[in-house]
């Protein structure tokens, strides 16, 4: 009986040590995809900011719509969070220092749209809305991109597979 206790506390130290062994084999492997995945310096791909800053405002722009306004202020810190991201990053691209136009067009415009938010008023609301998005279209002329052209979201077509108005 001795022997067989022996033997067992044996095979369960022999099982622990290869257990960690796997675990290190592992974290290590861990490490390494982490490491080829994620590049050296952060990547700061205006377009690709641009078009999630886009899908956040056509989404601001429907939850208003359905006067679900606290689905519109999730929408509105969505689009701040990524402007943030912008400015912080030091942005700039093709000569034109992106960073500071989003600081000094942008912010002050989704400013503007979050008091209409907060207000829960809708006429308010389409007035800054529009004003935000021809600000867009202004630093997009500034920054020789005037070709490309935000607009108000039909109301008619929504591609998002998502429900705008208030919970019942």
């Amino acid at each position: 009986m001795k022997f067989f206790l022996s033997l067992l506390a044996a095979l369960l130290v022999a099982l622990c040590l290869l257990m960690a062994v796997s675990l290190r084999t592992n974290e290590a492997r861990f490490r390494a995809i982490e490491a080829r995945l994620a590049p050296a310096e952060p990547v700061h791909e205006v377009g690709i900011t641009m078009a999630w800053i886009q899908r956040w405002t056509d989404k601001l722009g429907r939850a208003a719509a359905a006067e679900n306004w606290e689905l519109a202020d999730f929408y509105l810190h969505e689009i701040e969070e990524t402007a943030g991201d912008l400015i912080n990053a030091g942005v700039v691209d093709e000569g034109h220092d992106i960073s500071a136009l989003v600081r000094t067009m942008l912010m002050p415009a989704v400013e503007s749209v979050e008091e209409a938010v907060k207000a829960r008023d809708a006429a308010l609301f389409d007035r800054r809305y529009t004003a935000m998005i021809q600000t867009c279209n202004a630093c997009h002329v500034a920054t020789a991109h005037g070709q490309v052209q935000i607009a108000v979201p039909p109301a008619a077509l929504n591609p998002w597979s998502q429900e705008f108005r208030p919970a019942p």
